[in-house]
């Protein structure tokens, strides 16, 4: 024989044979153990994604021209799950002082479903700012959950919101809403709607 042949003994073959048996089995669950936590990194992942898409910029609404005054408005990334604001824009297009809101204009925000169901019709009351010309001034717009209407759809409004991120990904039944603030004035309604 050969110097470097060594013969083995069943014994130690037996306990050879074990060692590569262990190998091969340590080997994919190693890989099972490496895409698992792959997976949940991923999962992890969508999650933040999903959350931070809910809290994304908001699109602002279309303009809308008054008189000397053009106007839109936007919802506000601080929101609570109790609340939510959204801010009106108000710029003075000419070259002379202005003021808004005007004598005798209403602001009404309506907040409607997809279904057509309306939720929410709420008339504020602003101060009067002087708008200097070329010049924008903004208002505050709040909405509080007491003041919904009480239905099964209006509810998911504040309460998607409340919701865990986890949960939001297995519940697709919210429905989508569409806020419109209406200013009307002098007989005319001045629609500004920011789109789903």
């Amino acid at each position: 024989m050969g110097s470097g042949y060594h013969s083995r003994s069943p014994e130690e073959l037996r306990q050879y044979l074990d060692s590569l048996n262990l190998k091969s089995k340590k080997k994919p669950l190693m890989q099972y153990i490496i895409l698992a936590n792959i997976i949940g990194i991923m999962f992890v992942l969508f999650v933040i994604f999903q959350d931070q898409n809910l809290s994304s910029t908001f699109k602002p609404s279309n303009k809308i021209q008054v008189e000397e005054l053009e106007a839109y408005f936007t919802r506000s990334n601080e929101s609570s799950p109790e609340s939510t604001s959204y801010f009106l824009f108000v710029k003075n297009i000419t070259t002379a002082d202005n003021a808004f809101p005007k004598a005798d204009m209403r602001v009404v925000l309506t907040l409607t479903t997809e279904e057509k169901e309306e939720c929410l019709q709420k008339k504020y009351e602003l101060p009067i700012k002087k708008i200097t010309p070329k010049s924008t001034e903004f208002f505050s717009l709040l909405i509080e959950e007491k003041e919904m209407k009480k239905t099964a759809t209006c509810d998911t409004f504040f309460h998607r919101k409340k919701k865990k991120a986890f949960t939001e990904l297995f519940t697709k039944g919210n429905s989508k809403f569409t806020p419109d603030l209406n200013l009307i004035y002098k007989d005319q309604i001045y629609r500004m709607s920011i789109p789903n």
